[in-house]
């Protein structure tokens, strides 16, 4: 045996994954079906719950990607502003 048993992981919750019960196994690996909290299934190994590998079924990644491209695009913004308000100094004529 490489490693040691797992056990029964139904009820746990690993990152927004919650375990519903065994899946089939991928190979000699076992697997576990887990809800994920977006309400998608997903069959994931043992293993890569216990080490934290996997944390999501895939939505947890496109949400940081998300807020990655939008803190980007913010900084992107900002470098072609202008520095000052160079219309704040001109008058406007009010009459037109």
């Amino acid at each position: 045996m490489r490693g040691k048993p797992i056990g029964d992981l139904t009820g746990q919750v690993f990152g927004r994954l919650t375990v519903i019960g065994p899946a089939p196994k991928k190979g000699n690996a076992a697997t576990w079906l887990c809800r994920c909290a977006c309400k998608q299934s997903v069959a994931v190994q043992a293993t890569k719950l216990a080490n934290g590998k996997q944390k999501s079924c895939g939505c947890l990644n496109a949400e940081l990607r998300a807020r990655r491209v939008a803190a980007f695009r913010t900084s992107q913004r900002r470098r072609f502003l202008p520095r000052d308000n160079f219309a704040s100094g001109i008058d406007w004529d009010e009459s037109l």
